[in-house]
Parts: C-alpha cells; sequence; structure tokens
C-alpha cells in the first residue's frame, strides 16, 4: 500500500491508472517503472513525463498484439527459451547451494598432494568396458606400490569437479575407487593433506638451464650465485632483475610475478616462495626451467566464506554440481505429488515451470516485461528503426526540412583517401581512380581495386572532420605526418573541406536519428486515434505525494 495522507483515500497498488486500448497498467507498475530510472524526479512535469512514456510504451505492445508479433513462432521460442532459463534460480533449493558452497570452501582450505593414473577411453563400448575392468585390475595391484603416477597439488576449483571431489573424499594414504569421465578412467592416491597457505606474490630472477650442456648450465650457476651475493648484500632486487633476468617479462617489470596459490608453479619454486616472509630473498633454487632467486612481495591467506561466496556460488551452478538443487526441489514436489513420481526429471522441471507464474510475483512480472520488450523492438524496429534506415528519400527529405539542425563545429573532408604501399603506387593508384570515377557509375568497388593492384592499396571514401582522422588531418589540415604503420603513403582524391553537410549521406546518423523520432510522433498520433488512452491522474499524482 503506498500512503498518500490520513484522510485520504488510499489507492491500492493493484489499483488500475492507466489504459491503452486493451493493455493497462497498475499503480505499482508504474511506481516501478519510475523507481527503475536513474534519477527519478517526485516533481509533477517528471511525472507528466513519465506516464506520457509508459501510454506510448503500451500502446506499442497493442499494436504488435493485434499484429499477431506475439502468435510467431520466433516470439514463442524466445520466450520459451527465457521462461526456462529465467525459471531455474526459482526452482533451486538453497539449502543444497548452501551446502555445495560450504563444501566448495573446505575444498579451498586444505593443499592435497595426490598420484594420479590416467586411462584414456575408446569410443567403442565393448572396449570400454574392457578397459574399465583393467583399470580396476590396476587399482588392486597397485594397493601396495611405491611409484603411482604423476604428481599433483590439488586445492578447491583447479580441476574438474568430479577430480576435485574423488580427491577429497579419499583419505590419506588410501587408493581412490575407479573413476570414469569424459576423458577416460582415473584413479588416485592421496599422500598427504595440509592447510592452504593462500596466495603469494613475489618477483624472481631466472637464468635459464633448460636444453644446455653441462658446461653451459654450470656458467647459468656461476651467474646466478653472483646475482645472488648481489641481492642479499642490500642491491635493489627490482632493478637488478630488470638487467639480469631471462624471462622475457621479468625484464619489462623487475622479475614480478602475479598472486598465485599451490599448485600454479613448479612445485620446487612454489615450496621456496612460501617458505620466505615478505621481504626476504630465498638461496639459489633449481627447476626445470633454471635457475632462481625470490623475493617475496607479500602473503595473502585464505579470504572468508563471506568474501568468496559469489564465485562459489557461480562455481557450483556452472558444472556437474548445478543439477543438485534442482533435483532436490523436484524430489520435494514429487513426495507432495505421488502421482508424478515417475516422471523424467526434465518432465518434472517443465511442470514446475508452468506453476510458477502462479505462485511466483516477481517471476511473473519478469515474463511480462520481457515478452513486452520483445514486442516492442520487433514492430519498432518494423515501423521505425529499419524504415528510417532504408528510406533514402524520407533521409533526404528529412535533411532538407531541418537542415539548420545538422551543423558542424568543424569543417570536414569529402572525399576519396588512397592507402598504399610506397609514393609510386600510390600515385598510379590517384591516376586510376581519378579515371574510372571519371568514366564509370561514381562507385569503386573493393573488389576491382583489388584486381587492379592486389594487396598494395586500399581506397576509402570518407567524410572526417578535423581532428576525427589523423590520416585526413595529414592530408587536408596541417596535421603530422601519420606514425608508422601497414601504409607508407597516402593520398586526397577528388575530395573538398566543407563547413557543413550537403546532403543526408554526410551526416546520416544525425538525419536518421532525427527520422526515427519524426516518424515514431506520426505512429504514435495513428496509435492514440486507434486506441482509447485513458489516466487515473488523481490517483497517480495522489500516491506520488501531490
Amino acid at each position: 500500500m503506498i500512503s498518500i495522507g490520513a484522510r485520504s483515500a488510499e489507492p491500492s497498488e493493484n489499483m488500475t491508472v492507466i489504459t491503452a486500448g486493451p493493455e493497462t497498467v497498475t499503480l505499482g507498475e508504474l511506481i516501478r517503472q519510475r523507481n527503475k530510472e536513474k534519477k527519478p524526479n517526485n516533481d509533477e512535469k517528471a511525472i507528466d513525463s513519465l506516464i506520457e512514456r509508459v501510454v506510448n510504451y503500451k500502446l506499442t505492445i497493442a499494436a504488435a498484439r493485434e499484429e499477431g508479433l506475439d502468435t510467431t513462432a520466433a516470439f514463442l521460442n524466445e520466450m520459451g527459451r527465457y521462461r526456462h532459463e529465467l525459471a531455474l534460480p526459482y526452482l533451486r533449493d538453497t539449502h543444497i547451494d548452501d551446502s555445495l558452497v560450504s563444501v566448495a570452501y573446505r575444498h579451498l582450505q586444505e593443499v592435497l598432494d595426490i598420484e594420479h593414473i590416467f586411462i584414456s577411453s575408446p569410443e567403442n563400448h565393448a572396449e570400454r568396458v574392457e578397459t574399465a575392468a583393467r583399470a580396476e585390475a590396476l587399482r588392486k595391484n597397485l594397493r601396495d606400490s611405491l611409484s603411482f603416477g604423476e604428481q599433483i597439488e590439488l586445492t578447491g576449483g583447479m580441476w574438474p569437479y568430479f577430480f576435485e571431489d574423488l580427491a577429497f573424499t579419499t583419505p590419506v594414504g588410501e587408493i581412490s575407487p575407479v573413476k570414469e569421465s569424459a576423458y577416460g578412467f582415473h584413479v588416485l592416491r592421496v599422500k598427504n593433506r595440509r592447510e592452504n597457505p593462500g596466495m603469494i606474490k613475489v618477483r624472481h630472477i631466472l637464468k635459464q638451464t633448460r636444453d644446455l650442456t653441462p658446461e653451459e648450465a654450470a656458467i647459468k650457476k656461476h651467474q646466478i650465485d653472483s646475482i645472488h651475493g648481489l641481492v642479499a648484500a642490500g642491491g635493489d632486487f627490482t632493478s637488478i632483475a630488470a638487467a639480469n633476468t631471462e624471462d622475457p617479462k621479468g625484464k619489462e617489470n623487475g622479475g614480478e610475478l602475479p598472486w598465485f596459490g599451490p599448485g600454479e608453479m613448479a612445485k620446487e619454486f612454489e615450496k621456496a616462495a612460501f617458505a620466505l616472509k615478505p621481504g626476504e630473498i630465498s638461496a639459489p633454487i633449481k627447476t626445470d626451467f633454471g635457475w632462481h632467486i625470490i623475493r617475496c612481495e607479500g602473503i595473502r591467506p585464505l579470504q572468508p566464506l563471506d568474501s568468496l561466496r559469489p564465485v562459489l556460488e557461480k562455481a557450483v551452478r556452472s558444472d556437474e554440481r548445478s543439477s543438485a538443487a534442482i533435483e532436490a526441489t523436484v524430489s520435494q514436489w514429487k513426495s507432495a505429488h505421488p502421482d508424478k513420481k515417475e516422471m523424467s526429471l526434465a518432465e518434472a522441471v517443465n511442470e514446475l515451470i508452468a506453476e510458477l507464474p502462479e505462485k511466483n510475483a516477481e517471476y511473473r512480472r519478469k515474463i511480462k516485461e520481457f515478452g513486452e520488450g520483445l514486442l516492442v523492438y520487433e514492430i519498432s524496429d518494423r515501423e521505425i528503426w529499419s524504415r528510417a534506415a532504408s528510406d533514402s528519400a524520407g533521409l533526404e527529405e528529412c535533411f532538407r526540412n531541418n537542415r539548420s539542425e545538422f551543423r558542424w563545429e568543424r569543417p570536414h573532408y569529402k572525399g576519396y583517401v588512397v592507402y598504399a604501399n610506397s609514393d609510386s603506387i600510390a600515385d598510379a593508384a590517384s591516376d586510376w581512380l581519378k579515371s574510372a570515377l571519371a568514366t564509370g557509375t561514381g562507385q569503386i568497388k573493393s573488389t576491382d581495386v583489388r584486381k587492379q593492384f592486389g594487396k598494395d592499396v586500399k581506397i576509402d571514401m570518407i567524410i572526417a572532420g578535423r581532428g576525427d582522422n589523423k590520416i585526413v588531418d595529414y592530408l587536408c589540415f596541417n596535421g603530422a605526418a601519420p606514425e608508422e604503420s601497414h601504409w607508407q603513403a597516402y593520398r586526397a582524391v577528388n575530395g573538398r573541406v566543407i563547413t557543413s553537410p550537403e546532403n543526408a549521406t554526410d551526416t546520416k546518423g544525425a538525419v536518421v536519428s532525427k527520422y526515427q523520432k519524426i516518424l515514431e510522433d506520426e505512429w504514435m498520433k495513428k496509435l492514440r486515434k486507434r486506441y482509447k488512452v485513458k489516466v487515473n491522474r488523481n490517483a497517480i499524482k495522489k500516491a506520488m505525494g501531490f
């Protein structure tokens, strides 16, 4: 309810305050529309303007429905897609979502050291069954094995969730069950679980040793030791890194690396980095890339759950976990409707979506607004936008009748610009262009240019004001020579400098916009004659405090 004063009747939000043909607007709808505006004003003039816009909008919808645009296959398909897409968040069991987010955060709090064996899955079903049996036999034989496939450092969110879940549900020292995925079969053993140390930011100096001979690698070790002596003695790490590192990016930014966490760097590098405190410098450490010296710039612990909740909610709704919350809702619904127990998940979801508009006012409102928006777009494009853009005669008439509105503050060049790979080619292309314009239709096709000059020339028809185009500024307005680019020479051909547009094409964007407004105003006049409009201004203004 909306209060308008103790002694006045209180208009209800459900009261119809605008009628435009068969379309109606309640007071609540009108207020919501006002609140959507960036800076809603409460003066009477602003309210009158709001009423005018809403009336025009509803008249447009009425016209679209009369033409049957709400019955076309395109409209119905788009509405069906949107109903389904919009409904899914409303069908989720929030308790399940909260539980999944909590589990995801618990996974983030730990780092697992695991060993992983992967067996690719053949496409043939019989071979896949045989491969599954082989993977199961391998798992049993590996129980006492000391060597166990690739070594992986894992925390929450790094791998596909099926793999993450398999790792975090396997006890330390145990071997997981065989897990089949779209990629193949997976078996893993969890070696260790430890607290996630968070994120770290470092600078480093690298001397590469990959693919070097032992003698060359020894020289790199000597170099890194010498550099370590400099930074350990208090030398500026950033400057020394920029001068000495063999990491290309490090030369530009003083060895700075982005923030990283467990499992994102070479294991030896990560271990040495996380052993440092801010400001400390490591001894030279060896990785497969070469020798490194690391300086810790900062450590950031794992953020609290509330800070990460939006990210985790997005994650659980974008992988195989996304269906769990909807499946829980469907299960509850089936329990309340025993006759629906045999329905598939998809069938049950469709029934729930069909029921949703009656049960959820917000969903119902959003569906209505989306459908109306589609109708307004389709009929406005037909009656105004596309018509204005394609009506050359109408655009010229609009230009002539409103010439004073289409003025320029700066002079413009109107003509052709030739781009070429050399001065001689530019001259030849200019001569060819002049001849073609004199003997042809006045239009130059890019295919003709390509046929004549290959990729050595480009020709554009240009209308550009001073300061809008560096090439035009250089050719016509005493601008600086263009910086080096693909093209080496430029020519202005059959052009001139004009101070105001000569026709609609010269300022087409502005003319099209003006013509669209004219068409819209004319169309609205027709619609107001076709449909009766009724506005309860007293109720509206009372509700808004007037």
